[in-house]
């Protein structure tokens, strides 16, 4: 692989790196977060009531209790259009998002791939005797000529 190839593919998967790390929870995890909030605010209400004149309660001591009231009084209707509000926000976001076991999954393995090129990138500025011109990969660099060929070859080093 010539040194601008491994270069379009090291620059390739650290922009895919970006795009995932960037990418926000599925929409399962938002409704599910939402759902369990809304939850909370019942228990709150069951445990504290509502705001009367002996009951004072902060303002957002009073938002979950009157919450709590509504998912108490109607719970079914209040989970539904809390689903409903979550999936139409996630949407207007793009509606792009991922697990967190996905997401860490593909990012190690991106990470992965990306410690193989630039094992590669660095065994190629070796042979080409080429002067350190720019950015490199700091763990490579250092690493002696069989410890690099086995990270670029994919093989674990062994201590």
């Amino acid at each position: 692989m010539s040194a601008s190839k491994t270069a379009e593919n090291i620059a390739r998967i650290e922009a895919e790196i970006v795009t995932i790390r960037r990418t926000g929870a599925s929409l399962e995890e938002l409704q599910d977060e939402s759902v369990a909030r809304l939850r909370d605010a019942e228990a709150f209400y069951r445990t504290r009531g509502l705001p009367l004149r002996n009951n004072v309660m902060t303002p957002g001591e009073t938002a979950a209790a009157l919450i709590g009231f509504q998912m108490a009084t109607n719970g079914k209707s209040c989970i539904g259009a809390e689903r409903s509000r979550v999936e139409a926000q996630f949407n207007a976001r793009g509606g792009n998002g991922m697990a967190a076991d996905v997401k860490a999954k593909r990012l190690a393995d991106l990470q992965a791939k990306l410690r193989v090129l630039h094992a590669k990138a660095e065994i190629e500025r070796r042979a080409a005797g080429d002067e350190i011109d720019g950015a490199i990969d700091a763990e490579c660099f250092l690493l002696n000529d069989e410890a690099l060929a086995n990270v670029a070859t994919g093989k674990e080093l062994t201590q």
